[in-house]
């Protein structure tokens, strides 16, 4: 921010952008721990054949923390990336077998139609709120998840910089702008599809399982149905537990080397500080479990914290404006 805001960042007003950095981002994986943590009980509970109480449930948790915990303390190379490895290769191996296994022909047509319905609608999506029927679906989905995203923006920023240290600013922008939509468009046009054809062709009410038991409950009967069930819902749940340790190894790196005083540029943070708060991410979520609050709750956290989170991402685009055209000035940026 000190392009915009000068040396007035080496002062209160940059530990005040600091401590909104580290609660907005506390607030985003805390929510997503909160959001993937029953997927993950619910999917091994179910291989298990066992019942789920509180206990197992911070069990779980439990299990997530010291995982991305061992991580944290590892590092980049030895420890998220090769857990992001493990990860994309599960990933790919699930999102192959639904789409050969489930309806084909109907997930690339439904596919197809879907991505030319967002680039027709795209606008009026974006900013519809339903004021006249007033059903509150926006408010509760498409603002959460805006406000969700907008309070990880600075650490993805600070995280993909990181990792992308030798790459052209458009190597970076490209990777993270084409392969992170083709990823969701691939999740979207596949998984989703998949659970859409079984409403349709009536193998399974997916709707009424969902408002009868929920979406965890709901997306282990889902795989059910496909050959070899129980391996594909171990294989979820694996898979979610590794998702949500990635993300917050990730976070707890970015969370350390913001709050550590003194930190050269090709330095790491300190292990015990990274340590400190892979735990204290877990905290969190374990609070809201014990106190059996319900998803709206992360959901109105996680807006309430994105507000002044998205203040400091508006001051951030600007000053990156400005140093490029600083560094072009001076010679010191390349255009091709």
């Amino acid at each position: 921010c000190r392009p915009v805001l000068g040396n007035r960042v080496d002062g209160i007003l940059g530990s005040i952008i600091d401590i909104a950095f580290m609660f907005g981002l506390l607030g985003a994986t805390a929510t997503s721990l909160g959001i993937g943590a029953p997927l993950a009980t619910e999917g091994l509970a179910h291989v298990l054949g066992i019942e789920i109480t509180t206990g197992f449930k911070l069990l779980i948790i439990g299990i997530i923390t010291a995982i991305f915990a061992l991580s944290a303390y590892l590092g980049l190379k030895k420890g998220i990336k090769v857990l992001s490895d493990i990860n994309v290769g599960l990933t790919i191996v699930l999102v192959i077998f639904v789409f050969i296994a489930g309806n084909t022909v109907f997930m690339l047509s439904m596919g197809t139609t879907a991505v030319g319905r967002v680039i027709q609608n795209f606008p009026t999506m974006m900013t519809w709120l339903d004021p006249a029927g007033n059903s509150m679906f926006p408010q509760w989905w498409t603002v959460f998840y805006w406000a969700w995203w907008g309070a990880y923006a600075p650490f993805m920023g600070m995280f993909i910089a990181k990792i992308s240290r030798g790459r052209t600013i458009r190597n970076m922008l490209s990777g993270s702008l084409i392969y992170g939509t083709l990823g969701c468009t691939m999740f979207f046009a596949i998984l989703g599809n998949y659970g859409l054809d079984l409403q349709l062709s009536g193998k399974m009410d997916v709707v009424g399982a969902l408002d009868e038991f929920g979406g965890p409950t709901t997306i282990i009967k889902m795989f059910e149905q496909l050959p070899l069930g129980n391996f594909v819902v171990f294989i979820i749940a694996i898979i979610s537990i590794v998702f949500m340790a990635t993300t917050f190894d990730s976070a707890s790196y970015v969370l350390a080397a913001v709050s550590q005083k003194e930190l050269k540029q090709d330095e790491d943070p300190a292990r015990w500080l990274r340590l400190l708060w892979a735990f204290s991410i877990a905290l969190i979520p374990i609070g809201f479990m014990l106190m059996g609050s319900p998803l709206s709750v992360l959901q109105t956290a996680s807006i309430s914290v994105a507000l002044p989170v998205s203040i400091i991402v508006i001051i951030t685009g600007i000053s990156f404006v400005k140093m490029v055209r600083e560094d072009i000035k001076n010679g010191n940026l390349e255009i091709e």
